[in-house]
C-alpha cells in the first residue's frame, strides 16, 4: 500500500509538474513588450512674444497573459517635468520659469489622449490599456494633438527659485495673476516622438537638484488634499525595468 501512495503521489507530482511548465511557456509566448515616447510641448504668450518649453516622456511596458482578458501589466517612464523659462521681471535679470509637473497620468497620458481620438475618427481602438498600447505604436512619429484641458498636469512657478518652499500653482487660465499682464498659456500639445527622454533640463533651473541637494518638498507643511504636498516625484523622474 504505501509503494502504491509513493508512485501515485510520484505521478500527481509529475502532472502538476508538465502543467506548470506548460502555462509558464504559454505566458512567455504570450508576453508583449511595447515602447513609446511622447513630446509635451507647452507654449506661452509673454510680453516680449512666445516662450515654449517641452519634455519627451520614454514609456516601457509589458502585458503578460495566457488570454487578452487576463493580463497584467508593468509600466515604467523615465522623464523631467517641462520648463518654460519666461522673460525677468521688470528691473531684474533673472529668468523665471514656469514648470509642468509629471503627474499620476504621466505613464499612460499618451494611450488616453491618442485612444480617444482614434476612436472619434471610427478607427477600432479598444478601452483595455493594451488596446491602447498598441495603438499609439501604429501612429507615425509627428503626430500632434492639443492637450485636452481636463489632461493638464499641474503648472507651478517659484516666486524665489532659490528656496523650494515658495513654490505656488498657476493656474491654466489666469497666468497673468502669475506672472503679470500679457502672460497667457496659449496651448499644450502631445506629439508622438522617438526622442529621448529629458535629462539635465529641471536641475538647470532649480537650484537645489543641480546641487544634488533634497528640496525638502515635505518640510512645507500643507494638508495631504493640496496638490503641493506631492512633489517628491513631480519634477524628475526615472525608473527602468
Amino acid at each position: 500500500m504505501g509503494m502504491f501512495v509513493k508512485i501515485l503521489l510520484a505521478i500527481v507530482l509529475g502532472i502538476l509538474l508538465v502543467a506548470f511548465l506548460f502555462y509558464a511557456k504559454l505566458f512567455a509566448i504570450f508576453e508583449f513588450d511595447y515602447e513609446w515616447s511622447y513630446k509635451l510641448t507647452v507654449t506661452v504668450e509673454t510680453p516680449l512674444g512666445e516662450r515654449t518649453g517641452s519634455t519627451v516622456v520614454h514609456v516601457d511596458a509589458r502585458a503578460v497573459g495566457a488570454t487578452s482578458r487576463h493580463t497584467i501589466y508593468g509600466k515604467n517612464y523615465n522623464t523631467e517635468a517641462t520648463v518654460v523659462k519666461l522673460p525677468p521681471r521688470s528691473g531684474s535679470s533673472k529668468p523665471r520659469y514656469l514648470f509642468m509637473l509629471i503627474h499620476k497620468e504621466t505613464g499612460s497620458l499618451a494611450q488616453r489622449v491618442f485612444g480617444r481620438a482614434m476612436r472619434a475618427e471610427g478607427q477600432k481602438v479598444g478601452f483595455r490599456p493594451v488596446d491602447g498600447m498598441r495603438a499609439i505604436n501604429s501612429l507615425p512619429y509627428g503626430t500632434t494633438l492639443n492637450l485636452p484641458r481636463k489632461r493638464y498636469p499641474l503648472l507651478v512657478t517659484f516666486r524665489n527659485i532659490n528656496d523650494p518652499a515658495s513654490v505656488e500653482l498657476v493656474k491654466p487660465n489666469n497666468l497673468r495673476r502669475s506672472f503679470g499682464r500679457g502672460y497667457k498659456l496659449k496651448s499644450i500639445t502631445i506629439t508622438m516622438t522617438d526622442e529621448p527622454a529629458n535629462r539635465g533640463v529641471v536641475a538647470d533651473a532649480i537650484p537645489c537638484i543641480k546641487a544634488g541637494k533634497a528640496c525638502n518638498w515635505h518640510n512645507l507643511g500643507l494638508p495631504y488634499s493640496n496638490p503641493l504636498s506631492h512633489l517628491n516625484q513631480a519634477f524628475i523622474m526615472r525608473r527602468s525595468k
